[in-house]
């Protein structure tokens, strides 16, 4: 390239909708451009003015040409800073401060859920919103990228969390200038990373420079011991036995290892692919070319081909630049004697590297804890999944709409939890419950209690129950019921209190036993069952009283037994019945007396005493008596055997009857 003249400007500034580099003279620049990060342009101004405004320079887009008769180099952006300096006797000097678009990023602090959605769209989405267009920025890719099912940018600047976001999935950023605006593109692989302009760039010692020749004249190499391996691990709930252990390492170095939990991935393969990411980004700085010029061509994220060097020709990847100029002439008559000058420092590594940027950008942690409300879909009072997870709205959160999108499932910590067993309580839609972060991370909050709020307030007024403790839980849906276990604490009231809404089931696999030292009263408003399949027994001490307002059925598959130590009592208002399909036996020591009205029959070890105004005796049923005989007292006494003969054999008693045919008073 041919060279400047020596009494020429280095460089032009124009702002846009403003007057031109006539007006606007640059007397210095120090700038700095990196891959992977926001540029930055010091420029120093002379006007011959000193009234211009700040007002009409922030947030313009400007564009700064290092200049060059083959290959000027444009710096297009907008002014973020804007500073008056001092006052001569023609020109006021000003600074101003050139960046990206993307630089407004730095100024837009957010706190904001993304869920479903890729990192590339998670990007565009950000962009957007701070009012970058789609002219703005592109996208280079190559991989394929899966949704993130939940990812929180918590108290991070715009700018911090899309740069953590990329180095998280390996994507490297730089920015193509034009006159009237630059680009910012964001690519994962060495195929976005074009050639500079102009082709190879000379190494030319110092000492031997003609001019202004376009060259480099310094250059070193720095090596540099890093990780030569990058182990990962993690958990997945759904799969707690899954081993999720990954590495990667290089040339089967292992000695210097980085090891990371929670890696942040769900299965074996994502972990590969990360930990294959962090291995190249640590190996990325591993060999680097440092180095002076006065190539204006020379860019992060293009390659440039170095030749006529000793020992480092080849063809490297720039990934930073330093631009220092100074432009004496700008002042015309004012000027030093001394010419303007142009130098460039500058980083690059190997062009055959995958370059991956560095972590630079850490994740906010949040080691507090929070506080939501339970959300679910409009009509329903419980929303969970198989796992007892919930759904939270966190006050923090601006774009939630308090119902079952709000986040992702979140799991609740409960007092014990084993397989199929443990303690269940799904927190409810509107309840305030705590929240705590899994290792501080946003993208995995955990629901650790509940708390009572004004509109949800506790069982019992406090402090006036505040030795009383519960469990009650509510009718759902709707109400209007609820079960509890309660226990008062309160001195001389101790009590534990059991209410079931609707039923109440208690299932004992072996032994139940009950101690009550004062009374029991037990109620039943319907029916009551009690089934034994051993055998039961009963024992009171002093007396029981039964009473039944209807009927009472007693059926025994076999013998029934009952034994009294003293009087047995009954007494029937109508009738009495006993029946039995063989015999009836009645065994009294003493006496046994059957009596109706002023009737009796009493058997005692003296013998039978009848007593009677007439007996009969007859076969047949109790409705339809057949040879029925009635005797007159006098008849029978003195007849014992025969008539207990005639009874037992169901003949007629007359066959026998010793005073047969002589007694006229006889029925038979």
């Amino acid at each position: 390239m041919s060279s400047i003249a020596a009494n020429e400007n280095l460089f032009d500034f124009v702002v846009a909708g403003q007057k031109g580099s006539d007006a606007l003279r640059v007397m210095k620049v120090d700038g700095l451009e990196l891959l992977s990060g926001i540029y930055n342009f010091e420029i120093e101004l002379a006007v011959e003015s000193d009234t211009l405004l700040a007002s009409d320079f922030l947030q313009k887009t400007a564009t700064l040409t290092l200049k060059d008769p083959s290959y000027p180099r444009l710096v297009n952006g907008v002014i973020i800073s804007f500073e008056q300096k001092d006052t001569g006797r023609r020109f006021t000097r000003y600074g101003i401060t050139l960046a990206p678009k993307a630089w407004t990023l730095t100024k837009r602090t957010n706190t904001k859920i993304f869920q479903h959605q890729t990192v590339p769209d998670i990007i565009k989405s950000v962009l957007l919103a701070a009012n970058l267009s789609t002219d703005d920025f592109t996208f280079q890719l190559m991989r394929n990228y899966q949704p993130r099912t939940y990812l929180v940018q918590y108290d991070e600047n715009d700018l911090h969390f899309i740069s953590r976001l990329m180095e998280e999935e390996g994507i490297h950023f730089h920015f193509q200038h034009t006159s009237d605006r630059h680009r910012m593109v964001m690519a994962d692989s060495q195929s976005a990373l074009t050639t500079i302009p102009g082709g190879d760039l000379l190494y030319q010692d110092i000492s031997g420079m003609v001019n202004d020749a376009d060259s480099v004249h310094k250059l070193r190499k720095q090596a540099q011991t890093q990780f030569g391996k990058v182990s990962m691990r993690d958990y997945n709930f759904k799969k707690p036995s899954l081993n999720l252990e990954v590495s990667q390492n290089v040339d089967g170095d292992d000695y210097f290892e980085q090891y990371q939990y929670p890696g942040n991935y769900q299965l074996p393969e994502e972990g590969d692919e990360y930990a294959k990411l962090r291995m190249e980004a640590k190996q990325t700085n591993k060999v680097m070319l440092k180095g002076a010029s006065n190539s204006r061509r020379l860019l992060p994220g293009h390659r440039v081909n170095i030749i006529e060097h000793a020992h480092f020709e080849g063809e490297y990847l720039i990934t930073q630049v330093k631009h220092e100029g100074t432009n004496p002439q700008a002042l015309d008559e004012g000027a030093p004697s001394q010419g303007g000058h142009y130098i460039n420092y500058f980083d690059c590594i190997p062009a055959d590297k995958n370059y991956r940027p560095a972590q630079k950008h850490k994740k906010v942690l949040i080691e507090s804890t929070q506080s939501a409300v339970v959300t679910g879909p409009a009509g329903e009072e419980i929303y969970t999944d198989k796992h007892g997870r919930i759904k939270v709205q966190f006050h923090w959160d601006r774009d939630g709409q308090k119902n079952e999108k709000t986040t992702r499932w979140l799991r609740v910590n409960t007092g014990i939890a084993g397989g199929q067993w443990g303690q269940v309580a799904i927190p409810r839609i509107g309840q305030e419950v705590v929240i705590e972060y899994l290792d501080g991370n946003p993208d995995n909050p955990m629901v650790t209690g509940c708390v009572y709020h004004a509109n949800n307030k506790v069982p019992y007024e406090l402090p006036a129950h505040k030795s009383r403790s519960t469990f009650k839980t509510e009718s759902s849906p709707g109400g209007g019921g609820f079960n509890e276990l309660r226990f008062e604490d309160k001195k001389g009231q101790e009590q534990i209190y059991i209410h079931a809404q609707k039923d109440m089931d208690i299932k004992v696999k072996n032994d139940h036993r009950e101690h009550i030292n004062g009374h029991r009263h037990l109620v039943v408003g319907k029916d009551s069952l009690i089934v034994i399949e051993g055998d039961a027994h009963w024992q009171k001490d002093k007396n029981e009283r039964i009473e039944i307002g209807q009927n009472r059925h007693i059926e025994s598959q076999s013998s029934t037994y009952t034994k009294f130590g003293q009087a047995y009592l009954e007494k029937c208002r109508s009738e009495h019945h006993a029946k039995a399909s063989r015999k009836i036996v009645m065994d009294a020591r003493v006496e046994l007396t059957a009596k109706v009205g002023g009737n009796f029959i009493k058997l005692d070890p003296s013998g039978v005493t009848i007593v009677g105004s007439t007996i009969s005796f007859g076969s047949g049923s109790a409705s339809r008596a057949k040879n029925v005989a009635a005797l007159p007292l006098n008849v029978i006494q003195g007849q014992e055997e025969v008539i207990a003969k005639a009874a037992k054999t169901g003949t007629p008693l007359v066959s026998d009857c010793a005073s047969n045919g002589e007694c006229v008073d006889c029925a038979v």
